[in-house]
């Protein structure tokens, strides 16, 4: 039988990544089994770091404390090498911060801590690209080595052994794990008659390219390996889908029409052919007609481009008008006027700011009995909307609550805004009005990009999350600002 600890320490040393099944034992046998073969391979390596990720309850049970008091004690320096983190469940935000640690691991262990199997596969597949990066920026090899019991995962082994370059099924005899002679192999093997041919192997996790090459220190990058035809061919096809299930209103168009623009425009550069230049111009009416010109900042267009921006914005005041009406098309000769945008939504807003001046600060309840009715309006903008178990006129109200609050927190009058009426919706659009280094009110659509622009949420920070454009309008014009364009991040 073949001692599996000597055969893992080899493989890791080597900097080949592997998955280990064990058979039968205990949750505190795993995580001491692989506490020992990280503590050899510092003991081998005076440089070498390590990091495990496992459960609590694996390592702080008596057992395991037993078997850490009868080891050599002169092994204690490299354990201490060990770096541990506690997980409770699956470990995929601590993988994902991987290459944020202050150290560059020779081998990364964890478990799936007993997760669902969709989440524990999801780990192993990021355990292995996170190595993979590390190895990428620090050109030192980086191992993977993920454990678990297979009982726990008696689907997910095929997933596994297709995606390691080595997986093995291990078993407790005499009180030490052996490779179990029905291991695992690659699931190509025996299914073709004769010799594998070499396209259909697994390849390494080494030797698989990066999708781009750096190209200079300045931080551009060439990417490689790109087809710049197949791209516009899948693009074409990708768009006549969209177009023909919910056309403009989907809201995929307007970023299949802009890769598009860039991609023709290469084509065009390339093969010095100006009819690629006059499909970008279409690609470009295209984004008109479907209202994504509001893609475009205001920011980026000169004083005396006023008609451009006018277009903008009146494109813009369109998309809110038509939001929610994506099902339903209305009677033919039946049309609604969307008129530009009115003035000010309370024309006492003077009266209010004296009123509210005159209030001590801090007092939410004074300031409450001071907020104004939501104008017909802009309870207008939201009457279309739809989802959720909220009727328009509270999500309306809701908006327009937040946007007051807000005003008051920008004003100095309140500290921090009141928290917002409940909600059932995911936000779609965030609407950031002050954080740290940002020169004017901005709008974003992700979650990732609202966490990059304000770091970290301080009382220095206002903003807001709404789950449609029209929300987000009625939240602004609350607070007495016209909705911020798309926020434009410098490259």
């Amino acid at each position: 039988m073949t001692d599996w600890h000597t055969t893992c320490c080899q493989a890791l040393r080597q900097g080949r990544s592997q998955a280990v099944l064990f058979r039968d034992g205990t949750a505190g046998d795993f995580a001491f089994e692989i506490l020992k073969v990280l503590r050899d391979i510092c003991a081998q390596d005076p440089e070498a770091q390590c990091l495990l990720l496992c459960a609590k309850s694996e390592l702080r049970n008596p057992m395991v404390a037993e078997k850490v008091r009868l080891e050599d004690p002169a092994l204690d320096e490299a354990l201490q090498r060990v770096h541990i983190k506690y997980i409770s469940d699956a470990p995929v935000s601590q993988l994902l911060a991987l290459q944020a640690l202050p150290f560059r691991p020779k081998v990364v262990a964890t478990s799936g801590a007993a997760a669902q199997e969709k989440k524990l596969c999801l780990a192993a597949s990021l355990l292995l690209d996170a190595c993979h990066q590390l190895t990428r920026c620090t050109s030192e090899p980086c191992a993977a080595l993920f454990y678990e019991s297979s009982a726990n995962i008696r689907s997910a082994e095929s997933f596994l052994g297709a995606i390691f370059p080595e997986t093995f099924a291990v078993h407790l005899t005499d009180s030490r794990f052996h490779v179990d002679p029905g291991a695992m192999k690659d699931l190509l093997v025996g299914i073709f008659d004769g010799k594998i041919p070499p396209e259909l192997l697994k390849p390494s996790i080494g030797n698989i390219q990066p999708s781009f090459v750096d190209y200079d220190e300045s931080g551009h990058v060439l990417a490689k390996g790109f087809d710049n035809d197949r791209a516009i061919q899948d693009y074409e096809e990708a768009l006549q889908d969209m177009m023909e299930n919910g056309g403009f209103a989907n809201p995929a168009v307007g970023q299949i029409c802009a890769g598009l623009i860039t991609l023709y425009d290469a084509k065009a550069g390339i093969t010095k052919d100006a009819q690629y230049y006059d499909r970008a111009v279409e690609c470009f009416g295209s984004l008109v007609e479907g209202g994504d010109l509001r893609a475009i900042s205001p920011h980026q267009m000169s004083d005396s481009h006023q008609d451009v921006s006018s277009l903008v914005r009146a494109i813009e005041r369109l998309s809110i008008a038509i939001e929610g009406s994506n099902s339903a098309r209305r009677e033919q000769g039946s049309w609604e006027v969307i008129s530009p945008r009115a003035g000010p939504a309370n024309p006492s807003i003077s009266d209010l700011h004296q009123r509210q001046d005159r209030v001590d600060f801090g007092d939410y309840e004074s300031f409450a009995e001071l907020l104004p009715p939501c104008p017909e309006r802009l309870q207008g903008l939201c009457s279309r909307l739809s989802g959720g178990n909220y009727s328009s006129e509270y999500r309306a109200k809701r908006a327009w609550e937040a946007g007051y609050w807000a005003s008051l927190c920008q004003r100095k009058r309140i500290r921090v805004p009141r928290a917002s009426l409940p909600f059932d919706l995911r936000p779609a659009v965030y609407i950031i009005i002050q954080a740290p280094g940002l020169q004017s009110p901005t709008r974003v659509a992700r979650a990732s990009d609202l966490a990059r622009i304000t770091k970290r949420f301080t009382e220095d920070v206002i903003c807001h999350g709404f789950a449609s454009l029209a929300e987000a309008e009625v939240y602004c014009a609350s607070y007495g600002i016209p909705l911020p364009c798309p926020h434009q991040f410098q490259p």
